[in-house]
């Protein structure tokens, strides 16, 4: 049986999770903006980059502990599950702990090719504190990815809640004293706050699990390392997602336009969480449903896309149009590298966002061929086209190659899913969508033109204002004369009854 009432706590949870991370994102960068300048945010940016690379280990565990967490709770076998979190935590920290030694000497000289001299040194000593809080949070991970499979995101969502807000507390203490080393002594507090937090939250959830993992079960080992396959290969593709996209727009662009591009993405992908947290809660309930009932599962996925095409089109569309006096509120003027990677990564995570369902449908299911196969495409056309593109035209170039990677590999994704689940094509546009599709693309070309125009001689709140009014009204029959509206509106009435 489905619990309605605890899917409906998950989402509501990781959308206010996505918010209150967005806002304190949105405070902190503003900060460091001002207080270490665009060029130290660039240096951040790309040690983070960089770091990230040492990651590969984690989704090849912590992801496939949701799975095996849900199925044993599916089948009341509460100390079985308790056994994947030990085995994970066990197997996870040590090879997380030898990746990092082994590519911290990569990690320096991949730093010397991109970063500019004048830089390097500041680079070379975040490093470590980079890596060190990297490992925390992937042990970190497996726990909150325990909450995940106890189909408790509500907890998991208050952990990192809590973890962005103690960072960017910690980060008004520390960067006044210490720059940008203030900055990563307060990403390692963070980190180690995440990790007691999640560990005390699951240890409520599974009263067996103790403080120190001691139980490696090879069984369960080899059963995870089987399904955890398609996750490792995925993560190995992502290694040219953003990593490689910062080292090319350093390289092509300088450490100023990475900055810019760093906060354009931060927000794009800020704005793309509000979607996909509440779709992420789809993966723990799929998995128990593919245990107990094969045949909702088909329901839920179209059901859940036709809900995210009709939220997803006016928000990216308004943010979009928003773009330039976002910048004018954020940096403090109006820049175009900002302007320019929202407008392009806008486009691409759009697209990204509606193969969120059908993505967590097929982690749910067990199903991963397609999910695999859209991930390498979009690592190794980014590789290949940012490399080519960021030669002929710089940094611009990179941003647009990366867009198209995003485009391609998803259409890939999401068409291939389709035909794989039995589900015809045309559900990806239904017709009661199209007036909205207009009303958003309309709406946001107008209110984009109304934001260029104003931008130098009117107040920024004032133009926001105007502008999201405007948009409003584009949008806003379309929305509410849409089928989909009075179906959410009930089922958001009932599910607030029962809560």
């Amino acid at each position: 049986m489905i619990k309605k009432k605890q899917i409906l706590v998950n989402a509501t949870m990781s959308l206010v999770q996505v918010l209150a991370t967005g806002f304190s994102m949105f405070l902190l960068y503003r900060y460091l903006l001002r207080q270490i300048g665009v060029e130290n945010l660039g240096v951040w940016s790309v040690v983070l980059a960089t770091t990230s690379v040492a990651s590969i280990v984690k989704k090849g565990t912590s992801g496939p502990a949701v799975k095996f967490v849900a199925r044993y709770l599916a089948h009341d076998k509460m100390s079985t599950a308790s056994r994947v979190i030990q085995t994970t935590v066990l197997t996870l920290g040590f090879f997380a702990a030898l990746t990092l030694l082994l590519t911290y000497p990569l990690a320096k000289y991949a730093l010397a090719l991109v970063v500019p001299p004048t830089h390097l040194s500041l680079a070379y000593s975040l490093l470590p504190y980079s890596f060190l809080s990297l490992w925390i949070m992937v042990v970190a991970s497996v726990y909150a990815a325990g909450l995940d499979g106890c189909q408790r995101t509500d907890l998991r969502s208050w952990v990192f809640t809590l973890g962005s807000l103690f960072l960017l507390i910690a980060s008004y203490f520390l960067v006044p004293s210490w720059g940008l080393l203030g900055l990563a002594y307060a990403q390692v507090g963070q980190s180690l706050f995440v990790l007691l937090t999640a560990w005390a939250l699951l240890r409520n959830q599974m009263p067996s699990l103790p403080f120190l993992p001691h139980k490696w079960d090879r069984n369960l080992f080899g059963e995870m390392f089987a399904y955890g396959l398609n996750f490792q290969v995925v993560s190995i593709f992502q290694l040219l997602y953003d990593p490689i996209t910062k080292a090319l727009l350093t390289k092509f662009g300088g450490i100023s336009m990475t900055g810019y591009y760093e906060m354009a993405s931060r927000m794009i992908t800020e704005f793309r969480g509000l979607i996909v947290a509440a779709n992420q809660v789809l993966f723990p309930t799929i998995a128990d449903l593919y245990e107990r009932k094969l045949e909702t599962v088909g329901k839920l996925y179209k059901d859940t896309y036709s809900l995210v095409l009709f939220i997803s089109l006016p928000l990216y569309m308004g943010v979009m149009a928003l773009s330039p006096v976002i910048s004018m509120i954020w940096i403090g003027h109006y820049e175009q590298t900002f302007v320019a990677a929202s407008l392009l990564l806008g486009f691409g995570f759009f697209v990204n966002t509606l193969v969120g369902p059908v993505y967590f449908t097929n982690l749910g299911t067990g199903k991963l061929k397609w999910n695999t196969i859209g991930h390498a495409g979009i690592g190794i056309l980014n590789l290949v086209l940012g490399s080519a593109l960021g030669w002929l035209f710089g940094g611009f170039g990179v941003i647009a190659s990366w867009t198209i990677s995003l485009v391609a590999g998803s259409f890939v994704m999401l068409f291939m899913s389709h035909k794989e689940l039995g589900i015809p094509l045309g559900v990806l546009l239904p017709h009661e969508h199209i007036v909205i599709t207009f009303a958003s693309f309309v709406g946001m070309v107008f209110g984009f033109a109304l934001c260029s125009l104003m931008i130098e001689n009117v107040n920024p709140i004032l133009i926001a204002l105007i502008v999201s009014i405007a948009y409003v009204c584009a949008v806003a029959w379309p929305a509410w004369a849409h089928p989909l509206r009075p179906k959410i509106l009930h089922w958001a009435t009932e599910s607030l009854r029962k809560v």
